[in-house]
């Protein structure tokens, strides 16, 4: 919860507002809700008759959209005899403590003349021109001119935090309150805004949806939907329950306000003008643009911009007068690894088995199971919508096409990505790069972008693959931030704050397409990498977007990574040329043919599948000179390769295919030869390109380890199963650590009393130090200090976001809200002290050095540089220690692989052992005059069996001998190990002790 200091309800307003002082709780907070509302209520009907003037004087632009009975129909039974309010030039608000530009100030403008005519607008000017100032800037002017607010704004998550910001930047004049949190902290920040005016309220699209009958409650003056895109469907939650707010105005802030159809133009008109806009005169949109019928009317398009071009204000970066510098983009091609053609073939090959169902039923089964089913789903929702008109046509067929379009995507992005793929158990190494051509040349690219100074954005679609390449990051000790839609908002807001700032740790901010390419700002980045395409390329420009705006200083390359001769591939490029409806609507683009509608007929879906299952001009001849290619052959090799492709691609475009079914895909052909038809083959051909250099003998079988040659056994066959060197790790209890030996509220080593240690944290502190008797203490079974609470809101981690900023040098922490990042100086997520005490990284704790403990080593330098010279220490006795861990298992690793040789000897042993050759065997190698021998010399040397064992140990360590079976060897009984009997090695070491002895 933010809030910035507001009047208490009631406050000069008129006598009889006034509260009697003999009033209850209750009666006060219904008096301060009818007192906030009442002003909103006084203006309503005047607004209502602006608008319905404006309506009359440009039914013109309106009627030509509309049915033959529509609003306009009844209102020019009685139409009004006003005149709307002209436009005219608005200068800065006093408070607004920034210079807007030109093209600000005409936004202003533009808004202010809306809202004086009461007509719900859109400011759709492109990502990263400044829609937030100007918003702000009209809440100021309403202020100074008005009675002000109750201004309320939605916003996604993403952005939440930036909207706080930029209110207590632009505008530090406007009271404001953030509406987030847990049932319990809203409950709470409910009653503070009854018994407070603010002027602006601000919260996310699922809290509102959570919480919309206490919105709907108010009377608000501005309504804005950030992103607001967000209702084109208009069928959602969100849209439903952000109908009936009650509102003077609506403003919709979007930088894409058409992306797929005229449809989702007809729900954002619905939103702004209801009353204009019923659900009647949907049917007139819907079919004057059906790619399912091939029906179009131009006519109608024009329309829809002609009003787009009344109630939206729309500028591009381009065609604004301002220094951003420009952007290269750049497509690079890469072939498929040997691993990736495998599961390639594999999925191609199963379209006539019963493999493809099993695969492709994962997709439903994992959402409610895996992480990152949420933003595959999405995806996967989408495309069955794009495609869902062809099911007709095509029975069952589309289905499959439409599953192995998405489960192709996640081999091209990673193999790892499909069920069974990835070794298990899995650990992080070369195979996480080799196994992914697009790996590869990630790994290239990170390299060149470092030595270069570059620091990156790397998006994804899928949060399965941001967990591949956090993996890769961790693996290669790439310094990173990740955002996805699991991230909490204090944790994005500081990782976006840390990567922004001039001396950030991070090189690279791994971010998930959707969850991250709304309204924040990325700056201090320069390069932007697309591991993947979205289905909607106006995702991608969002993307983008968060480092190609205002203020960013250095030219911006775009890369794109994709799979040469691959369904992706044809994908974007056709998905691309299809992308043009919403610049018809509105940048007024006149190509009727051009729209941008992902919708596919079954012979696209099969001519994106064929161009993936043919060899055209290839980049590199193998995937070896691919890996073998340096980062400046791989750039110039893909400008020369997207020339040809884009020579082929009209050519491409002439052909019709008249295939039917899945005749194509069963061809089997691939990378110009026959695939394999039997899933045998495949695995057959995979085994001898992709063995393993080290052997593992484990697999995992719902959750156990099994050794492999148990699998498939007999029925019956009595074999050892569960393997003992790879055992499961149970679910991890809560660490264990010590705690500080001095109190961190006073320091006073001298006082030898009890310290009382946090059940949550290392941190200890005398019990007098908290308010506490020692009788008292002795009582409590667990305990948090005062770094689990913020200490200006008193509230709780949980209750805060998740995370707390917490101080090293004092008891003092914060939340995001009641932290001035300004005035503090960040330490990072973990402190060498805890590490020592065995307290790791945790996501709820940031640590910081306060204002007040700054202020204390402003005038104490010395004791700030005792500080950083005992972190310098610590930090090196953390190194010291993680250093031996690592020889500890380096160690312990040789002792494993020393052990599973000699047992590949013993294997090995008991294999030449059969009961055919047994007998043969142990009367070569252990004839009785042998073994006599060495009882003699044992009994001359006063040796017994296991001394015996200890010296043959010392002469060759890598022998596996027990005390019991060396004793059956030399007593020569039938019951003697097969093993030793057959060891050579074990009868080396026995012959030189017995030559060796005197």
């Amino acid at each position: 919860m933010t809030s910035k200091r507001a009047l208490p309800a009631g406050e000069d307003e008129e006598t009889e507002n006034q509260v009697p002082e003999t009033a209850t709780k209750r009666q006060r907070l219904e008096t301060a809700q009818r007192v906030r509302n009442a002003t909103v209520r006084s203006a309503d009907s005047s607004f209502h008759e602006k608008r319905i003037q404006w309506f009359w004087e440009h039914r013109d632009l309106f009627e030509p959209l509309l049915p033959e009975k529509s609003f306009f129909t009844k209102l020019a039974e009685c139409p009004p005899l006003g005149e709307t309010i002209p436009r005219r030039e608005v200068p800065t608000p006093a408070s607004v403590q920034a210079t807007l530009k030109d093209y600000q100030m005409r936004g202003l403008s533009f808004l202010v003349h809306m809202y004086e005519n009461g007509v719900n607008a859109i400011l759709g000017d492109e990502m990263g021109l400044g829609k937030t100032l100007q918003t702000l800037s009209l809440f100021a002017h309403i202020k100074e001119h008005s009675n002000g607010g109750p201004f309320l704004v939605v916003c996604p998550l993403s952005v939440l935090g930036s909207w706080a910001t930029e209110i207590s930047r632009w505008t530090p004049s406007l009271t404001s309150i953030t509406i987030h949190g847990a049932q319990s902290e809203r409950a709470r920040i409910k009653s503070l805004c009854l018994t407070n005016q603010y002027d602006i309220y601000v919260t996310t699209y699922e809290q509102y949806v959570a919480e919309q009958g206490w919105f709907k409650s108010f009377r608000w003056k501005i309504v804005v939907l950030d992103e607001g895109h967000k209702i084109k469907n208009e069928n959602t939650n969100v849209s439903v329950s952000l109908r009936g707010l009650n509102a003077q105005f609506r403003l919709l802030l979007t930088g894409t306000p058409l992306q797929n159809n005229l449809h989702e133009l007809w729900a954002l008109l619905h939103w702004l003008f209801p009353e204009v806009f019923t659900p009647k005169t949907v049917k007139k949109f819907d079919e004057s643009f059906d790619l399912n019928k091939g029906q179009y009317d131009l006519a109608v398009l024009d329309y829809s911009r002609r009003l787009l071009e009344r109630i939206m204000l729309r500028r591009l970066k381009n065609q604004v007068d301002f220094q951003i510098p420009p952007k290269e983009e750049m497509t690079l091609y890469v072939p498929l690894s040997p691993m990736q053609r495998f599961w390639y073939k594999r999925l191609l090959t199963g379209l006539d088995t019963m493999t493809l169902q099993e695969v492709f039923s994962a997709t439903h089964k994992e959402s409610s199971e895996e992480v990152h089913s949420a933003s595959e789903m999405k995806q996967f929702e989408e495309t069955k919508a794009a495609m869902e008109y062809s099911m007709k046509a095509g029975g069952n067929e589309w289905k499959k096409l439409m599953n192995l379009l998405m489960q192709l995507r996640k081999c091209c992005n990673h193999p790892y990505m499909l069920p069974n793929s990835e070794p298990e158990p899995f650990l992080p190494g070369e195979h996480l790069v080799l196994a992914s051509s697009k790996m590869v040349l990630l790994d290239k690219l990170l390299k060149h972008l470092k030595a270069g100074g570059h620091r990156s954005l790397l998006f994804s679609s899928f949060t399965g693959m941001l967990d591949i390449l956090e993996d890769y990051l961790i693996y290669r000790g790439v310094s990173y931030c990740r955002l996805d839609g699991s991230t909490a908002r204090p944790r994005r807001n500081l990782d976006i704050r840390l990567f922004n700032h001039k001396d950030s740790p991070y090189e690279v901010f791994l971010i998930s397409t959707r969850a991250g390419g709304l309204g924040i700002n990325l700056t201090a980045a320069d390069t932007v990498i697309f591991f993947d395409n979205e289905w909607n390329p106006q995702v991608d420009l969002q993307a983008l977007a968060r480092a190609h705006r205002i203020g960013q200083k250095k030219t911006v390359r775009v890369y794109r990574i994709v799979c040469q001769d691959t369904v992706e591939e044809q994908m974007q490029s056709r998905l691309q040329k299809k992308l043009f409806l919403s610049a018809k609507v509105t940048e007024d683009m006149q190509d009727p043919t051009a729209v941008n509608e992902p919708r596919f007929t079954k012979g696209e879906l099969m001519s994106m599948l064929r161009r993936g299952a043919r060899a055209i001009t290839r980049i590199f001849e193998s995937p070896e000179e691919f890996i073998a290619a340096s980062m400046n052959d791989i750039l110039q090799k893909s400008r020369e390769y997207q020339k040809r492709v884009d020579g082929e691609a009209a050519i491409e475009d002439q052909e019709e295919f008249t295939l039917e079914g899945m005749e194509i895909v069963q061809s089997r052909v691939f990378e110009g030869r026959v695939v394999h038809k039997t899933a045998k083959d495949i695995g057959n051909e995979w085994n001898e390109l992709a063995k393993r250099v080290r052997e593992d003998r484990v697999v995992m079988v719902d959750g156990h380890a099994v050794l492999k040659e148990t699998v498939g056994c007999d029925m019956w066959e009595a074999r050892s199963t569960f393997s003992k060197n790879a055992v499961i790790e149970k679910k991890r209890r809560r660490r264990k650590f010590a705690h500080e030996e001095v109190c961190h509220a006073c320091s006073d080593e001298d006082d030898q009393s009890k310290l009382l240690g946090c059940t949550l944290c290392p941190r200890s502190y005398h019990p007098k130090c908290v308010g506490m008797t020692k009788a008292s203490a002795k009582q409590l079974v667990t305990w948090s200090c005062p770094q689990h609470l913020c200490v200006e809101c008193l509230r709780k981690t949980g209750d805060a976001g998740g995370m707390l900023f917490r101080c090293q040098s004092c008891s003092n922490a914060f939340c995001e809200d009641c932290l001035d990042f300004d005035e503090i100086f960040p330490v990072g997520d973990v402190l060498p002290e805890f590490l020592l005490l065995g307290f790791p990284k945790v996501g709820q704790a940031y640590y910081i050095r306060c204002t007040e403990c700054l202020d204390h080593y402003k005038t104490h330098p010395d004791a700030l540089k005792d500080l950083e010279e005992q972190m310098e220490r610590d930090w090196k006795e953390v190194e010291k220690q993680e250093t031996e861990i690592e020889e500890v298992k380096e160690v312990k690793e040789e002792v494993k692989v020393e052990k599973q040789e000699t047992k590949k000897v013993e294997r090995k042993s008991r294999q030449a052992l059969s009961p055919r050759n047994e007998g043969t065997t142990s009367s070569s190698l252990w004839p009785a005059d042998f073994c006599e021998r060495v009882r003699k010399k044992m009994r001359a040397s006063g040796l017994y069996t296991l001394g015996l064992v200890d010296e043959i140990r010392q002469l060759d360590p890598s022998v596996h001998v027990t005390k019991m079976g060396l004793e059956k060897i030399l007593d020569r009984s039938v019951n003697a190990p097969a093993y030793l009997l057959g060891s050579q090695r074990l009868k080396r070491a026995v012959e030189v002790w017995v030559g060796g002895v005197n």
